[in-house]
């Protein structure tokens, strides 16, 4: 990522963790209205992060002033974190960069300091002082996935299909040959974790089963080591090789592997730091995937709760896909 500049701090006024961790109202952490075009948008320098690392939020509004609330979501969200009032801008137009939309450029506006913070999904609430929200998601990421069940926030699917700017990767919009972690989200800014993701992961706190934090981009290899199981909740059509290379050896070394929405990994990209790229239209993987459990979240969870070295239940990978359009 190109530099941004000279760290902005936590922002202005009462910025920082919020003690004891509060939890809010079930509607506390929901964004009630997005507001104008461009009245509040934003993105993170880091897709996850560890425990205790921080990240950059980069922040445009139109409002004067905005503030920002950090929830961890599970069965109960929970606050972590809030800045006080930050001043607002309006920051440069998106270019377009050999067909990809990027907001590289942007200046930071906050900096989060995530000590404290425990492994897991969040979302960043952004709220302009005129009324309009976004959400900006971050994993705080596990740093072992030995012994636990992983969670997987498929960050690729939903930069893949993310139409800010004008350009995503997905058929049927305006197709860009890349795209780019350095832009915000469009709609809430959080639309395929809240449709696909939250229930899951609610799901899978609640059971007690022991738990581990990864996005898709995350999967690089040995990150899986040890995983009693690998759980992909939402949405998740875009690989990697070096992704379905990770998801493969971890079935081979016994953990089912879970994938909660059709048609998981049939889509082939190439992933670039914060980069996805497709060379022409993204094709389809020739070859069948990894196997998968036949169980559904619920059973895989009540299972392992009650035995914590499960063996496998594979079904069939699904059958070869000729090369074509995804």
């Amino acid at each position: 990522m190109a530099d941004k500049g000279a760290d902005p701090g936590t922002g202005a006024g009462a910025a920082g963790p919020v003690p004891g961790r509060r939890q809010v109202r079930r509607a506390a952490w929901r964004v009630g209205a997005q507001g104008g075009e461009h009245e509040i948008e934003g993105y993170a320098d880091r897709v996850s992060v560890l425990p205790g690392e921080r990240f950059r939020l980069l922040v445009s509004t139109t409002a004067p002033a905005f503030t920002a609330r950090a929830f961890r979501m599970g069965v109960r969200p929970e606050l972590v974190w809030r800045s006080g009032n930050v001043p607002g801008a309006r920051q440069a137009e998106p270019l377009t960069v050999g067909g990809m939309v990027t907001a590289a450029h942007w200046k930071p506006s906050l900096t989060v300091d995530t000590t404290g913070w425990r492994e897991g999904a969040y979302l960043v609430r952004l709220d302009a002082s005129t009324g309009g929200g976004r959400y900006v998601p971050i994993t705080v990421r596990s740093s072992s996935a030995r012994g636990r069940v992983v969670l997987v926030n498929a960050v690729t699917t939903w930069q893949a299909h993310n139409r800010w700017g004008g350009r995503d990767l997905a058929e049927g919009g305006t197709q860009a040959p890349k795209v780019t972690f350095d832009r915000p989200y469009d709609g809430t800014g959080a639309d395929f974790f809240t449709a696909y993701e939250r229930r899951a992961v609610a799901m899978a706190e609640r059971s007690g089963a022991p738990l581990a934090y990864l996005t898709s981009v995350d999967l690089t290899p040995g990150a899986l080591r040890g995983a009693l199981a690998v759980v992909s909740p939402g949405w998740d059509a875009y690989w990697s090789p070096e992704m379905r290379a990770a998801l493969t050896r971890a079935g081979q070394d016994g953990a089912d592997l879970a994938f909660l929405h059709p048609g998981p990994g049939r889509t082939r990209i190439g992933l670039y730091g914060r980069l996805i790229r497709c060379e022409g239209p993204c094709p389809r993987w020739e070859t069948p995937g990894p196997p998968r459990t036949s169980l559904g979240l619920h059973a895989l969870l009540r299972r392992i709760t009650r035995s914590p070295a499960p063996s496998p239940r594979l079904l069939p990978a699904p059958a070869s896909t000729p090369l074509a359009p995804a």
